[in-house]
């Protein structure tokens, strides 16, 4: 089994007293990990398959913004003060990982200053991947952000299959 890379990163006992407090979840497509305007309950560490994340539009439409997976972890931003979830995150690519109750996870990012610079990181990243979307989506043709969309998703995912129907 692949590994979270923030988890792997960080002291052993830090990532054993994270994963006893949570626990392993497997997801598949379309089930909500997170949903915008709700409570961070728990800070969800992908060690597989891949997280979309959303913004819907006032029509229901919803407009991809950002993705992770086994490098990042979605709800970091508890860690930082935010109570509710920005946007919503749900499983594009069936996978797994460990969902960790987000009080524990702020806990140790009080005393682990690693943690808290990885998920900080983490956080600077979607808001870059929300910006640089945002750019191609309005710049760019559907082929050109399709053929954008299938590269990220391969190095999200790491590998050249992905568990995709039409």
């Amino acid at each position: 089994m692949q590994a979270n890379n923030i988890l792997s990163a960080i002291e052993a006992s830090d990532r054993a007293e994270l994963t006893n407090a949570g626990h392993h979840i497997t997801f598949g497509h379309g089930d909500v990990l997170g949903q915008r305007d709700e409570a961070i309950d728990h800070v969800f560490f992908p060690v597989s398959g891949m997280v979309s994340v959303v913004v819907e539009l006032e029509d229901g439409e919803c407009v991809e913004t950002a993705m992770l997976g086994h490098r990042g972890a979605l709800g970091g931003a508890l860690a930082f003060g935010a109570t509710e979830h920005a946007a919503t995150g749900f499983g594009q690519i069936a996978g797994e990982g460990w969902l960790v109750p987000g009080g524990r996870v702020v806990d140790i990012c009080q005393r682990s200053e690693r943690l808290r610079d990885l998920l900080f990181r983490q956080e600077q990243f979607l808001l870059s991947q929300a910006q640089q979307t945002a750019a191609c989506n309005g710049r760019h043709t559907l082929p050109r952000r399709v053929a954008s969309w299938l590269l990220r998703a391969r190095a999200v995912v790491g590998s050249d299959k992905l568990g995709l129907t039409q």
